[in-house]
């Protein structure tokens, strides 16, 4: 019996938005369409191998505004996913005639990823402070004092890659921050 659904765990971070993107339309290429998503986490179901475009936000929003910000897209042709987060996705079909991206100008994109940044930067300056006070918190520090700090460390060190890797982003695009 043929399976008609699959799960497949796979890690993107905000700054691989595009690859992503690319490896969800090809997974509908070949005949899996996404259901669900969850953290590291995605559902298809097999369908007809076609074309179907994905694309995804990050914005802070809640309540009624939600509804709002959901309709805005799906009066543009864009079916709303799921939300993780922030991350808000959204898939579009070819026959709803709609743009292939939900922001097709270089000024709306750069504000998603503005957003991620300021976001990624808040982390960061939460990060530093924890690092710096944790190793006093007590007069002898244990063991596990020490591994979270070498995590937060790690942590704030990738999330400044991150940082380095939006703005190159941006600039790519032509537009600076």
């Amino acid at each position: 019996m043929k399976e008609d659904r699959k799960t497949v765990h796979r890690l993107f971070f905000a700054w691989d938005g595009i690859k992503e993107k690319n490896w969800l339309e090809k997974m509908a290429l070949e005949g899996w369409e996404i259901e669900t998503l969850e953290l590291f986490t995605y559902t298809f179901v097999k369908r007809e191998p076609g074309e179907i475009h994905y694309d995804f936000d990050f914005n802070v929003i809640s309540g009624t505004k939600f509804e709002e910000y959901k309709l805005l897209f799906e009066e543009m042709g864009w079916k709303y996913i799921n939300s993780i987060g922030s991350w808000h996705y959204f898939k579009s079909y070819p026959e709803s005639n709609c743009s292939r991206e939900l922001f097709n100008d270089s000024k709306s994109r750069n504000s998603k990823y503005k957003r991620v940044l300021v976001s990624v930067l808040l982390s960061i300056c939460l990060m530093i402070p924890l690092q710096i006070l944790l190793p006093f918190l007590s007069e002898k520090p244990a063991a596990s004092t020490w591994v979270i700090f070498f995590i937060a460390f790690f942590m704030t060190i990738f999330l400044i890659y991150g940082v380095v890797r939006m703005i190159l982003l941006l600039k790519k695009s032509g537009n600076p921050i």
